[in-house]
Formats: C-alpha cells, structure tokens, sequence
C-alpha cells in the first residue's frame, strides 16, 4: 500500500468541514486512516484519496446510526440541576384546592 498519510492535509480539510471541531475533525481522519490500514483492499480503481474519502465519509455514516440506535444515558445530576418544578414552586398546603377524597369526608 501507497503511503496515505500525504493526503493528510487534504483529509483534515475535508473533515473540518464534516465536523466544524478542529479535535473532532483530527479523530476522523485517525480513524479514517486506521479503518484504510485495516481494510487494506484498495483495488486501484480510484484514486487512492477518493478511496479515504469514501471512507471517511462511511465513518461519519456509522457514528450517525451508532448515535441514532443507542439508548441515551439519563443523567440524574443533569436532571436534577434542571428540572421543570422546584420545591419553590409547589403551592403552599393552605393554597392548594382539596382532593376528592377530602371533600367526600367533608362531612
């Protein structure tokens, strides 16, 4: 295999442009590079930048589904820093209106 990492600068171009984060944009291209030393098919049948590209494009196509299919982790912290009533925000006992209960042993 041909050494891919000239295209580097090329590569990290194309994945700034993916990823608007110059650390998110450098993780793709490592992981583009990894991916290509794994796979090692290159078949000649395209440029071998048009290959890492396809690649690199492949990659941002599986954290897409990866993120859509896994299950959000709850954050009870996160949860508890915003939730949509505070104790603050309760009435008081004297303000709220009775249950049915209480007005059935009205009596």
């Amino acid at each position: 295999m041909e050494d891919i990492t000239q295209y580097y600068n090329r590569l990290l171009g194309h994945a700034n442009k993916i990823e608007n984060n110059k650390d998110n944009a450098k993780d793709l291209v490592q992981d583009t590079y990894l991916r290509a030393y794994k796979l090692d098919n290159f078949e000649n049948r395209s440029e071998i930048y048009t290959w890492l590209i396809s690649l690199m494009e492949n990659i941002c196509g599986d954290k897409i589904r990866k993120k859509k299919y896994s299950p959000e982790v709850f954050d009870l912290n996160e949860y508890q820093n915003q939730r949509l009533i505070s104790d603050s925000d309760l009435p008081l006992k004297s303000e709220r209106k009775p249950s049915l209960s209480e007005i059935d042993n009205f009596d």
